[in-house]
């Protein structure tokens, strides 16, 4: 049996993003319902999941509550340890680094799209399959699994929108380009590249363009 399909980084608070005077921070990311209990029953990533793992109850090793999403220790597969709580256990890792290295450390990364009109890029992310949502007229996020954020920007003071690109690593190239192009979203690729990489790309109504791809020799094709 697989020991693990869920990512169980945590999503917690995105820190102040500094704009033109402005400070933004982004909401709580959780989805409503109650985050023990893993990613919301619709989505792909809970669709992938009951794929590999049939929706059990167990309870946590760690906290005693009792979940639907867990993941199991290899070396002691009767111990279930539930999202949170393997959070918790990523957060001491990360402040062990951080004594580690005598440094401070990288814990997430969000970028930041410069756009022309936030409602209609938050409709483009909206059909490409991103949760989204307003901070207000001028600034928008648009969430996709487990733990990537866009930033939504509206172009201010002469602003030019778009240039911006961003680069997601995945599993399945294919699957992502079936997916968008099932959405009415324009795909450029995939293709196996020399660097043995497959990948492909979509561009936004602003030209921010979005890679993604996945090593050739995991790339699943139905």
């Amino acid at each position: 049996m697989p020991t693990q399909v869920v990512s169980a980084r945590v999503l917690g608070i995105a820190g102040p993003v500094e704009r033109s005077g402005r400070t933004h921070r982004a909401p709580h990311r959780w989805p409503e319902g109650g985050h023990a209990r893993g990613p919301s029953p619709g989505s792909a990533l809970a669709t992938c999941a009951r794929l590999q793992f049939p929706a059990m109850s167990v309870e946590c090793t760690c906290c005693a509550r009792s979940v639907d999403w867990w993941v199991r220790l290899r070396s002691h597969p009767d111990l279930p340890i539930c999202h949170d709580c393997l959070a918790g256990l990523n957060g001491q890792r990360d402040g062990q680094l951080q004594l580690m290295t005598d440094s401070w450390l990288v814990t997430g990364m969000e970028p930041i799209f410069t756009v022309s009109d936030v409602a209609n890029s938050v409709a483009w992310f909206e059909r490409a399959g991103f949760r989204v949502w307003f901070h207000d007229d001028s600034y928008a996020f648009a969430h996709r699994e487990p733990d990537l954020t866009v930033h939504l920007a509206q172009a201010v003071h002469g602003e030019s929108p778009g240039h911006g690109a961003l680069y997601l690593h995945c599993h399945d190239a294919d699957r992502v380009a079936r997916e968008w192009a099932l959405s009415g979203v324009e795909v450029d690729g995939p293709r196996d590249e020399q660097y043995g990489r497959r990948e492909g790309s979509v561009t936004d109504p602003d030209g921010n363009v979005i890679r993604f791809g996945s090593p050739m020799d995991r790339v699943i094709r139905e």
